[in-house]
């Protein structure tokens, strides 16, 4: 994890779940969680967050399509 500036900060990110829809394309939903400590200027606290995020695989240079094996 990046230094977040403040060493008694954590993130905590947890996969909830992914579902490819179509080659070379999923949905990811994560939760994170950012526990900032009394370092911090607004003091300790924590932020909850759900993401959702599309991924995409993109091909290396040269690759073509029918060279890629799926995993």
């Amino acid at each position: 994890m990046p230094s977040s500036g403040y060493r008694d900060s954590t993130l905590e990110n947890k996969l909830i779940d992914v579902v490819a829809i179509s080659d070379g394309v999923a949905v990811m939903h994560f939760w994170s969680r950012l526990t900032a400590g009394a370092a911090h200027p607004a003091g300790s606290h924590a932020v909850d967050t759900l993401i959702l995020a599309v991924l995409t695989r993109q091909m290396a240079s040269g690759e073509s399509k029918r060279s890629r094996t799926s995993p």
